[in-house]
């Protein structure tokens, strides 16, 4: 998973939801709920405090540790779902997925174990980000610095055994299994000034100089390469910031 601020993140999808926490309309009160990839929990944790009711499981590859006001009904488990899934066919009525870029090295299997796990009936709803940005600069640095991102982050990720064009996939992937009906909506988002999506692409270059993504990397000079250029990009970003967007993927498909 790529490792952004849990917070920045859930509000930025929350607000780009029109402060929806979810896309299905026909969740019932006593929902079963799983959210992949939880991060923080904080979804998981809102989710269940609007839900009474409801029992919602948040799993996530690194430990969660629940915060004493979280609500008696989410629990959360250590879980890499890559290695699978511990739970039965047709358990959960929505299955909630936020930002697996970083994290998911093969989106046919792990699509078909959402699909595998999820009630008849039931929803599952992927979100997802291209990491290439969008948009013309008027500035020649700014317009050097993105040409360099765009061009070695992708590479990057495909290096690593992950797929730099998951966001773009998701909903032809999602078609490719037996669900009733899917859909898609792409959101361009600007970059303003003091965004929550310019903190978010901020806290996915903070990710890609840290350590966390080379594990899977080799290549010395190619590590080195992208921590130059997200370091050149963040130089570069300041005021210039609007002219730029990131395309956000919401799919939901029902079993």
């Amino acid at each position: 998973m790529v490792s952004t601020d849990g917070s920045t993140t859930h509000e930025l999808v929350r607000d780009l939801q029109n402060g929806r926490l979810y896309a299905c309309t026909s969740l019932k009160e006593d929902a079963t709920i799983l959210d992949v990839g939880t991060g923080d929990g904080q979804w998981a944790i809102d989710v269940a405090k609007a839900m009474p009711r409801a029992r919602v499981c948040g799993i996530d590859v690194r430990q969660v540790t629940a915060a004493p006001s979280s609500p008696s009904n989410v629990i959360f488990e250590t879980v890499n779902v890559m290695e699978g899934f511990p739970f039965n066919t047709g358990t959960f009525d929505l299955v909630h997925s936020r930002l697996l870029c970083g994290g998911i090295t093969d989106w046919r299997q792990y699509l078909s174990n959402l699909w595998r796990i999820t009630r008849k009936g039931g929803s599952v709803e992927c979100i997802e980000v291209e990491l290439a940005l969008l948009g013309q600069s008027a500035g020649r640095t700014l317009s050097d610095c993105v040409a360099r991102w765009n061009a070695l982050v992708p590479d990057y990720l495909n290096n690593l055994g992950l797929d730099s064009h998951c966001a773009q996939s998701l909903d032809s992937r999602l078609r490719e299994l037996p669900f009733e009906e899917v859909k898609h909506e792409a959101i361009e988002v600007q970059l303003s000034t003091d965004s929550l999506a310019l903190t978010f692409l901020k806290d996915v270059i903070d990710w890609l100089e840290s350590d966390t993504p080379v594990e899977g990397c080799r290549d010395s000079l190619e590590i080195r390469n992208v921590r130059q250029a997200a370091h050149d990009l963040r130089a570069c970003l300041g005021s210039a910031a609007d002219v730029l967007s990131m395309k956000w993927h919401f799919c939901s498909a029902t079993k």
